[in-house]
């Protein structure tokens, strides 16, 4: 029954872009997540300090950790923030 409900919970998250950030997070070793995934922002043209901003509003202290440190639940969390300060910019 857990199972289903976190199969609920992620219905609506993009799995393939997760993963792409997840992998992101771990691609250099030792980084805070803001250093690793500083690439990965860039090429969407999205600003680090915006999504830092837009997390430490939420209580999120995730770019100042390491990828090993975050679990899946918070590695949407930061996907979902990441998604809606693109649409924003977007709009």
């Amino acid at each position: 029954m857990l199972l289903f409900d976190k199969k609920e919970m992620y219905a609506d998250v993009n799995k393939k872009d997760v993963i792409e950030l997840i992998r992101a997070a771990f691609s250099q070793r030792r980084k805070v997540l803001s250093n690793a995934i500083k690439t990965y922002l860039s090429n969407r043209k999205i600003s680090q300090e915006l999504v830092r901003e837009e997390l430490e509003k939420k209580g999120k202290q995730y770019m100042s950790q390491r990828a090993e440190q975050l679990s899946l639940e918070d590695y949407i969390f930061l996907y979902n923030a990441i998604k809606d300060i693109k649409e924003i910019e977007n709009l």
